[in-house]
């Protein structure tokens, strides 16, 4: 008898979204101050709130000094923040400018594999480094008529899901067998019975010197014509038969 097989499958969701983000007068917003930041509209993407923060002037960190260490105020910086209250979320994020002359985004961070982003924790943040230094933005093609527009995009991967499969008692390929043969033939054996009496009624008919019908069971092979049989031979032909064999 075959084991039982039984199967389950894991499978995750991910969902995308991006969201650009328009600075004009970038000149005017330089000298705001540490920590001075602009924020993006709020968006959504896989059910958590996410914004875009520019900071024009190099942000402070906890203890004091500027993000990004020595030589920090040459460089801008530029994260994706989760701003769902209380909310962790896994994600993977790219973080690009959008060249002003052909429309198209170029990557400048993105992550490598998803991470988790944790409201309240620095893991809200992405990137923890400096976005571009404030020399290569200003002469790039990114920056043109003082306008500066900024794409992340986002995905947020949801929580994985499993489901299980019906079980049977299957062979190595996947077919249901039948455990014997016994079990078979003790469901069909009234349709085999009344087939046993036409081949009878036929060959007494049509072929008087045909050969009797007989029953193989487990005890031997008795005849099916017989007038009386044992009560251990009626219950191997009821129930515990093998083959049945028409010379």
């Amino acid at each position: 008898m075959a084991a039982a097989t039984t199967r389950s499958t894991c499978t995750v969701e991910t969902v995308q979204g991006a969201h650009v983000f328009d600075i004009f007068g970038y000149s005017l917003h330089k000298g705001m101050g540490a920590d001075k930041f602009l924020r993006s509209a709020t968006f959504s993407v896989g059910g958590h709130d996410w914004a875009i923060r520019f900071y024009p002037d190099t942000p402070r960190v906890p203890g004091g000094g500027a993000a990004g260490g020595r030589g920090a105020r040459e460089y801008v910086f530029v994260y994706l923040v989760l701003m769902s209250a209380g909310a962790t979320a896994r994600a993977s994020c790219d973080l690009g400018l959008v060249d002003r002359a052909t429309g198209l985004p170029a990557t400048v961070h993105a992550t490598a594999e998803p991470r988790a982003f944790t409201y309240g924790e620095q893991s809200m943040f992405f990137p923890e480094t400096a976005f571009m230094g404030r020399a290569e933005l200003e002469a790039s093609p990114y920056l043109a008529d003082d306008r500066l527009t900024i794409r992340c995009a986002v995905t947020v991967i949801k929580e994985p899901r499993v489901s299980s499969a019906a079980s049977a008692a299957a062979t190595g390929f996947g077919f249901v067998r039948l455990t014997s043969l016994g079990a078979m033939a003790s469901c069909c054996w009234p349709q085999l019975r009344r087939m046993r009496g036409m081949s009878l009624s036929f060959a007494e008919g049509r072929d008087p010197g045909r050969r009797t019908p007989r029953v193989q069971a487990d005890d031997g092979e008795v005849a099916a014509d017989s007038p009386s049989l044992p009560a251990d031979k009626e219950a191997a032909v009821c129930y515990r038969p093998r083959s049945i064999c028409i010379p």
